[in-house]
Formats: structure tokens, sequence, C-alpha cells
């Protein structure tokens, strides 16, 4: 009864201020579209997806994106839990580029409150309250207002695992239910968050839970992860058929070989882009010495068994852990946990709560100040939205296109139209143009920026016809109609 009664107890009331201010320094520019320089191409994707629901009709098996060229555009993306309430806030508002960041923002707000409220219960408030401030100000701080469902899908996890925290002391059945519906929703919308499930492993032998109540934990643990079995190694593979691939999963000596030429890249993101804090870093190396020291079995056991669940994830990726910022996202709330611990055993010196005080603010502002300028949009990016209010206008709805705009999505996106992303060689590729044209493309929107030297359009004039006709020109893009069978 002592622990039921801090459980329901609630939070250290000053979280919630933290909580607060959190969010009110996130919405910051959350209503701009994704012009930003990180991660705009992920964004965009989401956006392609819950755009085609909104327009098509939510067709929950079938997610479309718009860069597939003459293809159906249907892949194998998560499940679209993110993009059925972005869909929902078209259908209720309009469309708006934002919502996405919005929704993220919500839930990775509640997903920090019950990690708090679980910490807590399991240890003791102060690491509660370390780890919680420390998970708000690290890599989570700018990925939770971008729309994509790294963050999103963690913490959906982490609410249900917090719930099951509750029902093993409440014995209460909507408890157990609760977690195993956001669970279950949080492992659809991002398969890597299944990770923090196994820390699961060392209530099989903890002989003050009740047995019963493991074998529901288990069985709530197989029902939340079974959909997601089904969705990504199922259904997925097939709709990867349809021609446009987004999953690639990687044989393990594949991964492994892919990655060890990348080595610094992969240390640089447990070191760095974690935490952008070298503090916090240095507290989760303290915080590991003291569990060492201090922590049972049990606890290093569900940890190895998260970091283990996590490494097979991670090495499955390939080439591409290393090169994103976000795939670390689904571990760094066990390191912000051991930044607790490290912290929390501060309290025992002579200074108290003073300098794991001054030391917790000091990580909030290294992380935040590393991280703040991905809140605001360069003046010079402003100018791909006349790719929608200017450039767009000039093409049929069912038109497809080509844009020279590299491998991002971002541009074709805001255009609004379905087609192909190109490199600038392709696009003064005749083959390659003849190609796309037999496809079906019927117009080139042609970035002049791309090219670094531009000074006239007579590039394309005189390296791939002189027959397209000029439909619309400004400053930054040229549009051109395709000839309706081939180049010469």
């Amino acid at each position: 009864m002592r622990i039921s009664a801090k459980f329901r107890k609630g939070i250290f009331t000053r979280i919630e201020g933290w909580l607060l201010l959190f969010f009110l320094i996130q919405c910051i520019g959350i209503s701009d579209p994704p012009l930003e320089i990180g991660h705009n191409w992920r964004q965009v994707l989401t956006n392609m997806v819950s755009r085609n629901y909104y327009e098509s009709g939510m067709d929950w098996l079938y997610p479309r994106i718009d860069i597939a060229g003459e293809k159906s555009g249907i892949t194998g993306a998560e499940f679209p839990i993110m993009n059925f309430l972005i869909f929902l806030c078209f259908k209720a508002f309009g469309f708006a580029h934002w919502y996405g960041r919005l929704i993220n923002l919500l839930m990775v707000v509640w997903g920090v409150f019950r990690f708090h409220k679980m910490t807590k219960v399991l240890f003791d408030e102060r690491v509660a309250n370390y780890a919680a401030l420390s998970l708000m100000a690290s890599v989570w701080f700018s990925i939770s207002r971008k729309i994509m469902p790294d963050t999103f899908a963690v913490s959906l996890v982490i609410i249900g695992l917090s719930y099951w925290v509750q029902y093993c002391i409440e014995i209460r059945f909507k408890d157990w239910i609760l977690g195993v519906i956001f669970i279950c929703l949080g492992v659809l919308s991002k398969i890597p968050s299944a990770c923090l499930v196994a820390a699961l492993l060392p209530m099989v032998w903890m002989n003050q839970i009740q047995r019963k109540t493991k074998i529901l934990i288990f069985a709530g643990a197989f029902l939340s992860i079974l959909p997601a079995i089904v969705w990504y190694f199922y259904w997925v593979p097939y709709l990867n058929t349809f021609g446009y691939p987004w999953f690639i999963s990687k044989g393990l000596v594949e991964g492994i070989r892919e990655i060890l030429p990348l080595w610094r890249l992969l240390l640089e993101k447990f070191y760095f882009t974690s935490f952008y804090s070298f503090l916090a870093l240095a507290a989760m190396i303290y915080g590991i010495v003291v569990c060492a020291v201090k922590r049972d079995k049990d606890f290093w056991i569900g940890i190895a068994a998260i970091a283990l669940v996590f490494i097979f994830y991670m090495v499955k990726t390939g080439a591409v852990f290393p090169q994103h910022t976000y795939y670390v996202i689904p571990f760094v709330p066990i390191m912000c946990l051991f930044v607790g611990f490290g912290l929390s055993s501060l309290t025992r010196f002579r200074f108290g709560n003073k300098l794991p005080n001054a030391l917790i603010f000091l990580i909030i502002l290294e992380g935040v100040s590393n991280q703040m300028h991905d809140h605001f949009i360069k003046k010079s990016e402003m100018y791909k939205l006349t790719l929608a209010s200017e450039v767009s206008g000039h093409i049929p709805k069912s038109d497809l296109v080509v844009i020279n705009s590299g491998v991002n999505p971002q541009e074709l996106y805001f255009l609004h139209r379905k087609g192909w992303v190109a490199l600038n060689e392709q696009v003064l590729d005749i083959n390659q143009m003849n190609a796309w044209i037999k496809k079906g493309a019927k117009y080139l929107v042609f970035k002049k920026s791309s090219f670094k030297n531009w000074v006239t359009l007579d590039i394309i004039q005189l390296s791939v016809t002189p027959n397209f006709e000029l439909v619309f020109e400004n400053e930054h893009y040229a549009l051109y109609k395709l000839p309706s069978d081939h180049i010469e």
C-alpha cells in the first residue's frame, strides 16, 4: 500500500511547470511549413501520406506517396496512426502543413509526464526529476515538434509501460488494457520503439509480483507486438511489391559491414546527438558507475535486454542508422535514466540539491541551445512556397512532373503534384528525359538554384532540346511543358 499511495499522489509538482515551459518553447514556429533544414524530407513524406488520405479517403492498408512517378505511390510505410490523426485535423480544420507538429508535441509531453511518474515509482523522485528534465533537453527537444513518428511512437510505448507498472501495483484491469493499447499503437507507429518492452524480462523471476499478474503482462506484451509483426514482416513486404519500397531490412552480416566504415558517425549518435550536451554525457557515464555499484541484477538485466534488442535493430538498419539523427531516439530514455541516477546521487554531498540542480540547469541550457536554431526557418528557404502559390496553378492536377530537386521530395510536396525527383544530370540526359516522357511525364519544373553558376535558362535549351515550351518562370523556377512523345 505504501507504493500504491505513492503512485496515486502524483508527480513532483515542479515537473508540471517544466513540461508547460517545454510545451510553450516548442510552440515557437510550430505553425511553420516543413522548411527547416533538418529532416524536412522525412516530414514531407509523412504529410504526403496524410494529404493523400485526405484527398482520396482513409485507406489504412495502402499508404501512398507522390514521388513514385507513374506508379500508384503505394509504399510500405509505418502503420498510419500519426497520419490518421493528421487526416482528422485536415477533415476538421482544412489542410495545413503543421498539424503533425502539434500532434507529435502533445504526445511527447504526455509521454515525458508518464516517464516521470513511472520512474518515480520504480526508483525515486529525484531520479525521476533529473531523468525527465534531461529527456526534454535531449534530441527529443528538436524531434518532438517535427512531423515524423519517432518520438510519437516511443512516447506511446512509455505511456503503455507506465500503465502496466500501475497495473502491477493497483491490479486494475483497465490499466492492463490501456497498456496493451498504447504499446500496440506505439510499436505499430515505429517498430524500434519495441526495444523498451524488453525491460519486462526481469519480471519472470520477481517473487514480489504475483504469477497471474506476470502472465497477463507477458500476454499483453505478445498481443501488443503481434499486430506490428504482421504489419512490418508480412504486409510491408507486400506493399513494397508495388514498386516503391520504404523499409529495406539488412541481414546481420550485411548490416555490420555497412556500419563498420561509419563507426565514427555511429559513436557520435551516442556521445553527442543523443543529448546535444557533453555535460549530460558526463552525468550519464557517472550514473552508469553509480548503478554498477548499487543496482541489483534485475535492473541490469532489464537494461541489457533493451540494449540487445536495440543493437539488433541498429545492425538490421545498416548504414542508415549512423547517417540519421533520429534513429537513436528509442534508446535515449534509458540514457536519460542514467543521467537521473548520476545527478540524484550527488545530493549526498555537502551541497545537497544545489549542485545537481545547477548541473541539470546547465544540461538543459546546453542541449536546448544546440537545437533551438531548428525552431526557425531561414528566409532563404521561403521561396519554395512559390511552388504551391505560383507554379502549381499552371499544371493540371493529374499530370506527372519531373523536378530537379535532387533526392529530396520536399519541393514536389509543396508543388502538390505527383512525379519524379531528379538530379541535374538526369534532367540534362536526353535518354532519361525520354524514359520519363514515355512513362507519362508532362512537365519539367526546373530549379534554377540547383546550378551554382546559373545565368540563363539556355542551358536547358542547348543541352536537351530547343522544343520545350516555357509555361511559367519566376526567379527560382522555370516550368516547361514536355513533348508528348520523345525528345529528338
